[in-house]
């Protein structure tokens, strides 16, 4: 999903050419068939072997569309039998490997049909500031817990919702010279629980090459997933930059 390095071809022809412009190196490369689904990731603590806090979200926008995406969007998913089932799976993928202590980010798959599928996951907190929404959204600093509980530490767990439902969006740049861009200053909603704006006008942007590679991220609260996702498509439209390029003089790019 956007990681550096990954390519996506339609064809078998098209597999070939690049198998052949990789040459002795394709023998450490992999190919996978892409199936259609839905994309969801779990940020879960556990303690003693127990998932002690757990908090799962759907991704919104199209995984193979990554460089195309002006922003990668995540909003918790309150569909309660949907819910369950992915908490399950995190819990029982995290059993499997005998995690004892630690955070953890999970990624999982559902299929049209409805087969939920295991694909992936890291002991660590989620990236893209997706470790700042579960912070603002529960009190949780999945950060901070992996710092303590790596060390031994303990970790006091008092998990309380500021809103029913949340969610994060990260914005990605566009190659060129950074002219101008929204201040900070200029997201203070109370239903906004974090806002980092990571450039500033005189850099040099250019295209990302990983899902992580992001010039602004913002999470936000709200009551229903609906009304989140609004609140995040709010948050692309007022969020815009200036970028200039040697062709084509100065442009306006807008998140969405």
């Amino acid at each position: 999903m956007g990681s550096a390095g990954v390519r996506v071809v339609d064809s078998r022809s098209e597999l070939d050419v690049l198998l052949d412009l990789a040459g002795s190196d394709a023998q450490d490369q992999l190919a996978a068939q892409y199936l259609e689904n839905r994309e969801f990731h779990v940020e879960a603590v556990t303690i003693g072997g127990q998932v002690a806090f757990s908090e799962c979200f759907e991704y919104i926008g199209h995984p193979l569309r990554f460089r195309d995406l002006a922003t990668r969007r995540g909003v918790t998913v309150r569909d309660a039998p949907l819910q369950t089932r992915i908490l399950d799976l995190n819990a029982a993928a995290l059993g499997a490997l005998g995690f004892q202590n630690g955070v953890s980010h999970l990624e999982c798959f559902l299929t049209p049909g409805g087969e939920l599928y295991f694909g992936e996951v890291a002991g660590r907190p989620g990236g893209s500031g997706i470790s700042d929404c579960v912070a603002g959204l529960w009190g949780v600093d999945t950060g901070a817990c992996g710092a303590l509980l790596e060390v031994g530490l303990p970790v006091d767990l008092q998990p309380v919702a500021r809103f029913p439902a949340g969610g994060w969006i990260a914005i990605y740049p566009r190659a060129g010279t950074l002219q101008t861009v929204s201040p900070l200053a200029a997201f203070r909603d109370d239903w906004i629980t974090y806002a980092e704006i990571l450039c500033r006008p005189g850099q040099t942007l250019i295209a990302p090459i990983m899902s992580g590679a992001s010039i602004a991220r913002f999470s936000v609260g709200g009551d229903t997933p609906t009304q989140v996702r609004d609140r995040l498509e709010e948050v692309s439209r007022r969020f815009t930059f200036h970028v200039g390029e040697a062709a084509d003089g100065v442009r306006e790019a807008r998140a969405s």
